[in-house]
């Protein structure tokens, strides 16, 4: 039987006919697809492998502390949530996923984490930051006594970690706050602005309790030194505490400046917080005889959700 020659690339044009050239040829074009294949197989894995280096645990973590550190806490939760699905034993990334969870008002989630991690993890069963978010999980649910013993803990284990002690003069002033112990609590307070004098969490303690105390020039002091010390560090919450106890003292000028700042600072996705600080400011305006300005900013508030303060 004759065998005809398959048709040849145009590159293959000159070659000379033989029975057995197709044979030949077509056998070498079979291996050239395997070999192609074999080339293609291992780009796909090096490419995997790069896929891999790049969205690793490690990285998704690295993420999640970035944009936590710039107060977008719900993509650092994906990306630290991302980081557990691709290595669930990675307990740096529990304990941040943890941290998330208590600032964005989810404590009972939190202490779940912490107590799976407290059993099973060697190297943060004595981990002081995890006494210190187990406090302010159960602080959050009311347990008082216990984030009492969880600070005990965490206070015995604790260096010479500026933040962390920060963390726990703070809560240790929430506690204190939550017993009526007041001069307690702001003598907390005032050693976590010790600990850490550029962190606005302790100042913005100290002022709110200061003013339910009714000592307003106190916590306005506390708020304007901060902000003098920190003119770079946006802190809308503490603007807006800073409005309103300017508002009380009867600067309605200095009112209204803290909270336009304050405002301008909010996130997008504020807008209940935003409506408040809203409703601040158009008071503030009223105050200052500005009712034009008073009228549109309440609008504005209404427009955004509940007037209540």
């Amino acid at each position: 039987v004759k065998l005809r020659a398959p048709v040849m690339p145009s590159v293959l044009c000159g070659v000379p006919s033989h029975p057995l050239t197709g044979l030949v040829l077509t056998g070498l074009s079979i291996a050239g697809l395997f070999v192609a294949a074999g080339l293609g197989l291992a780009a796909q894995v090096a490419r995997a492998q790069a896929f891999a280096q790049v969205f690793s645990a490690e990285t998704y973590l690295a993420q999640c502390l970035r944009l936590e550190a710039g107060g977008d806490l719900e993509t650092a939760r994906q990306n630290c949530q991302n980081a557990l699905e691709l290595e669930p034993g990675l307990d740096a990334a529990s304990v941040a996923l943890a941290r998330l969870e208590l600032a964005l008002g989810e404590p009972g989630a939190a202490e779940l984490r912490l107590g799976r991690l407290s059993e099973t993890s060697t190297d943060y069963s004595t981990d002081p930051e995890v006494a210190l978010l187990l406090a302010e999980a159960v602080l959050g649910a009311g347990r008082v006594g216990e984030a009492e013993a969880h600070l005990r803990r965490a206070r015995e284990r604790l260096g010479s970690d500026a933040a962390l002690s920060e963390r726990l003069e703070r809560l240790a002033g929430r506690v204190a706050e939550a017993q009526a112990r007041y001069p307690e609590a702001v003598a907390h307070y005032r050693a976590a602005i010790a600990a850490d004098g550029l962190s606005a969490a302790p100042r913005l303690a100290l002022a709110r309790l200061l003013w339910r105390l009714g000592e307003a020039e106190a916590a306005q002091s506390e708020l304007e030194t901060f902000a003098r010390l920190s003119p770079d560090q946006p802190a809308p919450d503490l603007l807006s505490l800073l409005g309103r106890v300017r508002w009380s003292r009867s600067d309605f000028s200095g009112a209204a400046q803290a909270l336009e700042a304050a405002v301008a600072l909010r996130g997008g996705g504020q807008a209940a917080v935003q409506a408040r600080d809203l409703q601040a400011l158009a008071l503030a305006y009223y105050g200052a005889g500005d009712l034009r300005a008073g009228s549109v900013t309440l609008e504005a508030a209404l427009g955004r959700g509940s007037l209540l303060m």
